[in-house]
């Protein structure tokens, strides 16, 4: 039969009466004969009080009064009640509701007694026959998330894995083992536990001071310790380890969550002869968990699985998912599974056929270990999109100023939530960073400065508020609750509205909001604003005071005397640059370049069109088709584009697009015959420059649409067929257009020159410096004029894991990899790297058609180890794409031979929407060759494409001058980077 507790207390008593089990910081001792007996007589008490088989019965002790707590809880579960503990830190509002949720007989707080004076121990008391099935514990969770659930355990889960005469005990190359966890946290319970099977006698500190704790242990030469993520941070960051000799642990152990890598990587210089170990798990779960000896090639995992099988990331549906997919954590453990007391609805959705769902988000590498993403509590939707409220925390640690921060989400009526953040500031006299360049310390406006170069812009919190210390639990965990409860203090009044700049954006905000702003110190959002709101106070501000203003200018800078002060600067810097609107037809930087390369080598082939083909199964009316391509070709100035002189730019003509029909008999035929017709030359000076062609079939149609790229991009395609599928469903079912205005392309040429006059400097001081092109070349032939593009086709390795672990992208990742090949390849410890945008980050642009893509350059190291350098690339990419419109040919007159990196994911086939249909795909067509211009030879290194497909499958294609290079040489290029990433 399986044990119960006090089963095995009875038996280690009877085999090792004099033992020492439990030592306080007091000096007090407690044998286990001494913890039998008192049991005993508090059983004998209780059950003369009236005790019934199953009473719940609630423990408050101090933390500092274990032994009694040791004893009192024995009794209760010797005279078959229920032990309840509970923690003496929560309010006596929060106690009550845990008393009255377990319908609590007594809440003792003094170990009870009356068995007989001098009777040997188990006399005197009845046998209340003792099941393994019975109830035996409940225990509330700590409630940092929401209100605390009751969890209730039988004997036979407590006792799981123990018995009356083990073979041997746990921790046996110890004779004392330390720790300081509160009495009501499931950690406390394990080591009371511990303290009842293992061989080393437990020292028990009343509560943890990182100075006392590591007195402890140097003390009683202790081997194991046990400790929390939050008391091992304070004890490496607090430095008491340095004044004692801590060389007696063998075992560190670290429960409930993952250790922060760097507490991790510090840990060992502070125990030197210690094994650290993670073990994860919670109150609901018990006995299962994850363990791991903390491995610098996984800082971030917690582990994998004390048996196979027994861990599982599962989706909403509680259908398992593959290695490396985000899902919901599972435990499942062989002993009797705990339930919530009295909440048959809550278990049913988290305790299932012996697994626990444990609350927490994470995924499995390849090896089935395991790294957690955040609590599901953690991840909130703001705006429509969602946001991990621990990645966001982790940016804002990263600040030198900050010490700790807590990052929440608020309820807001329209955005769903909002992201605030409690910060704890560093004292400057500590740490002088701490202190900005203008000597002020750290701001909220310093430190959402510092984090839009870390954070996509929705991630950015928009409030903020600086305490002394972050609400915490007994043991350590932030109480999100009490976090939340920061931001509903009300402040002292703010100062009034001064400036010219401030009156007008007052009278704005209280024009969107509704209500009164009448402070310069308010903030938008706390006065209601919403994403809707914020991007109607961006147009209203940009029409008031005639200067660019994103849709993110609310997100930016929530407070309304910063929102001033970048009025300010942006009506200065419009005055300086004296202006910049465009004029119908002026060429973007890219279109700029493009057409200069064109005139001076006289090539137009070199630029195939950019193209997208749709099998239509039901075919198509070619009247109303060729109504909506008139309708586009109306409403985007882009389609009427054409370029007859460089010296002049682009001209805005009238342009009929006529639709070709053809006629084939089979879909290879259609196949290609649409790759001739992708690559047919346009005529650039009389256009028109988009070409529609239907290849009719036996059954159905293809639909082959291309555009010369120097008006055209792959963003522009979905918002072609987009908007082709609504105006053909729209005109057949006899309506008008139901799309709204465009956008011009030459608004979009417009606010691009605005932004460069802002940004320039920037640019400009950025690439001051870089290497304008690497000096060496392996294997390149010399004196090359002409270019036969070719290109070497590779699989690429999956890098999702090693993305989501820096918090990058999959293309930021794959950048970096290319960064360090060609680092290697030429020995060149700096190089320039150039990814393209779509240039479509402006609220409204989204919809825009035309060549609006545009490349950054970011300089990144050629050495240096791979997360590192994505790292780099991670923040490099995110401070250029803040500044992505500027004026290409200026960045490439200061970096001319960039190592290109392209990446393209397709989230979905390509389809016409309201029509029935699917993607057509398109061959290559044959290799082109060109004429280089004398004053600009090809001196880039082979260019590389990486494609990702629908299923997720990435690609790569090594892009490079046949004329250049050897194919050998090409292919062990592409196998060193794909190396890199395996």
């Amino acid at each position: 039969m399986t044990a119960t507790l006090p089963h095995l207390l009875r038996a280690r008593a009877a085999e090792q009466p004099g033992r020492t089990a439990l030592i306080s910081t007091d000096g007090r001792e407690l044998t286990f004969g001494e913890w039998d007996a008192g049991a005993d007589s508090g059983a004998h008490a209780l059950l003369g009080k009236g005790l019934q088989r199953g009473d719940r019965v609630g423990l408050l002790f101090e933390n500092d009064r274990w032994l009694d707590f040791a004893i009192a809880c024995m009794a209760v579960l010797r005279a078959g009640g229920v032990a309840v503990p509970l923690p003496v830190r929560q309010s006596a509002a929060t106690l009550k509701v845990m008393t009255d949720d377990c319908a609590a007989r007594w809440v003792l707080t003094e170990t009870p007694s009356g068995a007989p004076s001098g009777a040997p121990s188990g006399s005197g008391v009845p046998d209340v026959g003792l099941s393994p099935d019975d109830p035996a514990q409940i225990l509330y969770t700590s409630g940092t998330t929401g209100t605390p659930k009751g969890v209730m355990a039988t004997h036979a889960n407590l006792a799981w894995g123990h018995s009356e005469k083990p073979a041997f005990r746990a921790f046996g190359h110890s004779e004392h083992f330390v720790h300081a966890f509160p009495i009501g946290t499931n950690a406390g319970q394990m080591m009371l536990v511990n303290t009842l099977t293992a061989h080393p006698a437990a020292v028990v500190a009343g509560r943890f001071d990182a100075a006392e704790f590591c007195g402890l242990i140097e003390r009683f030469r202790a081997g194991t310790v046990f400790v929390v993520p939050a008391m091992a941070t304070e004890l490496l960051d607090s430095g008491a380890w340095r004044g004692h000799d801590l060389s007696s642990v063998v075992l560190l152990s670290s429960s409930a969550d993952a250790l922060p890598p760097r507490v991790a990587a510090g840990l060992p210089e502070a125990f030197p002869k210690a094994t650290i170990v993670n073990y994860y798990t919670s109150t609901e779960a018990v006995p299962a968990q994850t363990t791991m000896i903390v491995d610098p090639r996984r800082p971030d995992s917690v582990g994998r699985a004390t048996a196979r099988g027994d861990l599982m990331i599962a989706d909403e549906q509680g259908t398992p998912l593959a290695p490396g997919e985000v899902g919901e954590v599972w435990l499942r453990a062989p002993a009797a599974q705990r339930t919530y007391y009295g909440d048959p609805g809550t278990s049913a959705k988290t305790f299932k056929n012996g697994w626990t769902r444990m609350g927490d988000l994470g995924r499995l590498d390849a090896d089935g270990y395991l790294y957690l993403v955040g609590r599901e509590s953690d991840v909130v939707k703001s705006g429509g999109l969602k946001i991990s409220l621990p990645q966001v925390e982790t940016a804002v640690r990263e600040h030198p100023a900050v010490a700790d921060a807590a990052v929440v989400g608020l309820p807001h009526p329209t955005m769903g939530q909002m992201i605030a953040a409690a910060v704890v500031r560093k004292p400057a006299r500590i740490f002088l960073e701490a202190l900005t360049s203008g000597g002020e310390v750290l701001t909220a406006d310093g430190l959402r400065t510092f984090l839009h170069q870390r954070l996509a812009r929705n991630e950015v919190p928009s409030r903020f508020v600086f305490v002394d210390a972050l609400p915490r639990n007994e043991l350590g965990k932030v109480v999100k609750a009490e976090v939340r409860a920061l931001f509903a203090v009300a402040g002292p009044a703010g100062r009034p509205l001064e400036s010219a700049e401030e009156r007008a954006l007052g009278r704005l905000w209280t024009g969107v909001l509704g209500v009164p702003a009448t402070s310069a110190d308010d903030d938008f959002f706390a006065l209601g604003g919403d994403s809707l709101r914020a991007a109607q106070l961006a147009a209203r501000v940009a029409e008031r005071f005639g200067v660019p203003v994103e849709g993110t200018f609310a997100f930016d800078r929530p407070v309304l005397a910063e929102q001033a002060g970048q009025i300010r600067a942006a009506v200065a810097t419009v005055s300086h640059a004296g202006g910049a609107a465009a004029e119908d037809g002026a060429l973007s930087g890219v279109q700029a370049h493009w057409w200069r390369w064109m005139h001076a080598s006289g090539e137009r082939r070199h630029m195939p069109p950019v193209h997208v083909a749709v099998r239509v199964p039901g075919g198509l009316d070619l009247g109303v088709l060729g109504r909506a391509v008139a309708e586009l070709v109306r409403r985007h100035d882009s389609l009427r584009t054409v370029f007859r002189d460089p010296g002049v730019g682009p001209v805005l003509a009238s342009l009929d697009v006529p639709i070709a029909v053809h006629r084939r008999e089979s879909e290879a035929e259609a196949a290609l015959l649409a790759a001739e017709r992708v690559r047919a030359p346009f005529d650039v000076e009389n256009g028109p420059l988009l070409r529609v062609e239907v290849i009719e079939l036996p059954q159905g149609c293809v639909l082959v649409v291309s555009v010369h790229h120097l008006v055209f991009d792959g963003g522009s395609a979905t918002v072609l067929l987009r908007e082709l599928g609504v105006l053909y469903s729209a005109f057949r079912h006899g309506a008008p257009s139901p799309l709204p205005p465009a956008v011009s392309y030459g608004d979009v040429v417009a606010w691009e020159r605005l932004e460069w006059a802002r940004h320039r400097p920037w640019w400009e001081a950025t690439l001051e410096g870089a290497p304008a092109s690497l000096e060496r070349l392996p294997g390149r032939a010399r004196d090359v004029r002409l270019y036969l593009a070719d290109a070497h086709r590779f699989a690429v390795p999956d890098v999702r894991e090693l993305a989501r672990s820096r918090g990058a992208t999959v293309s930021m990742t794959l950048a970096a990899a290319w960064a360090l090949t060609l680092g290697a390849w030429a020995r060149a410890p700096e190089l320039v790297v150039a990814t393209p945008v779509s240039g479509r980050s402006k609220p409204g642009f989204e919809n825009a058609v035309g060549c609006l893509f545009r490349w950054n350059l970011i300089t990144v190291p050629g050495t240096g180890a791979l997360p590192d350098v994505v790292d780099h690339v991670r923040r490099e990419s995110l401070a250029a794409a803040e500044r992505q419109f500027h004026d290409w040919g200026h960045l490439h007159a200061a970096v001319p031979f960039p190592a290109y990196f392209r990446f393209e994911s397709w989230g979905h086939p390509a389809h016409l929407p309201g029509v029935p249909s699917e993607e057509f795909d398109v061959p290559a067509g044959p290799i082109m060759e060109w004429t280089m211009p004398d004053d600009d030879p090809d001196l880039h290194p082979p260019e590389i494409l990486i494609s990702e497909s629908h299923d997720g499958t990435l690609r790569g294609q090594l892009i490079y001058n046949r004329h250049a290079y050897e194919a050998a040489a090409i292919a062990d290029l592409a196998a060193d980077f794909v190396r890199r990433i395996t």
